[in-house]
């Protein structure tokens, strides 16, 4: 059975709205991953763009390139961090659930983002920062950060 939020993070049920629902459901099918992830790793994308906005477009390409030459797949510090890599690549088929589970630290932050669901381009960069942010035993936020301080710090 797949898991429906990250190891280790508090999950928060919440109700996604009937107009946005197709759409989320869509994104999901098209990356094959499970409604749950999709949404929780669009979500903390979207926020975390956000917060890196002001340094600059170069901080994202940076953490591109970081996911694009990382050594880290599937060498995650447990064996329920490695179950979630897996499940960020495995294909499956999304089904619709009465509500989807997110990280609670999420949920915290995201008013009103349930109400656009995530575009396939940018749930796609998301699962790929998640699966390495994964292999460092770190949340997507956490890894995304402590990059982009790195790369703030040698510039």
């Amino acid at each position: 059975m797949p898991l429906r939020v990250r190891p280790g993070e508090r999950p928060v049920f919440v109700d996604i709205p009937e107009a946005a629902a197709d759409g989320w459901l869509a994104g999901a099918r098209d990356a094959r991953v499970g409604l749950d992830c999709w949404v929780a790793v669009s979500i903390e994308l979207r926020l975390l763009e956000r917060v890196l906005a002001p340094a600059g477009p170069q901080i994202v390409v940076a953490l591109d390139d970081a996911c694009a030459w990382s050594t880290v797949n599937m060498l995650a510090p447990s064996e329920a961090l490695r179950s979630w890599q897996q499940q960020l690549v495995r294909p499956v088929e999304p089904v619709w659930p009465t509500s989807v589970a997110l990280p609670e630290r999420v949920v915290v932050r995201a008013r009103g983002e349930l109400a656009v669901p995530g575009s396939l381009k940018a749930g796609q960069r998301a699962l790929r920062w998640d699966h390495v942010a994964a292999g460092h035993g770190e949340t997507m936020e956490a890894w995304a950060l402590r990059c982009a301080l790195a790369v703030a710090v040698r510039s």
